[in-house]
C-alpha cells in the first residue's frame, strides 16, 4: 500500500470501482495492478487513454503484476502505460 508522504489514497480490488471513482475525481497517479477483478487492466488504460473514463487520459499511470511473462509485459507495455513495476517492491 503507497501511504507514505501521500496525503489522500485509495484502494481498489475491482476495475469497476476504479471507473467509478475517476468519475468523480481526477488522481495524481494511478497504480493499477494486473491482476484487478473484473475485467482487464490494460482495456482500462486504453479507455483511459482515449478519453472514455476520467478527465484526464494523461495521468501517470504505473502497473505492477507478480508475474511478469513476455505476454504480460508486451501487453502493459502497449496499452499506454507509464511504467511497470515487479512485485515484491521495495520502498527504498
Amino acid at each position: 500500500m503507497l501511504h507514505e508522504g501521500f496525503r489522500a489514497t485509495a484502494d481498489f480490488g475491482w476495475i469497476e470501482e476504479v471507473v467509478e471513482a475517476l468519475k468523480h475525481q481526477c488522481p495524481d497517479v494511478l497504480v493499477l495492478d494486473t491482476r484487478l477483478e473484473d475485467g482487464d487492466v490494460c482495456d482500462l488504460i486504453k479507455k483511459i487513454r482515449n478519453n472514455e473514463i476520467g478527465d484526464n487520459p494523461f495521468v501517470p499511470v504505473i502497473v505492477t503484476t507478480w508475474q511478469p511473462d513476455s505476454n504480460i509485459v508486451r501487453r502493459v507495455a502497449s496499452c499506454g502505460t507509464d511504467a511497470m513495476l515487479i512485485k515484491p517492491i521495495s520502498p527504498g
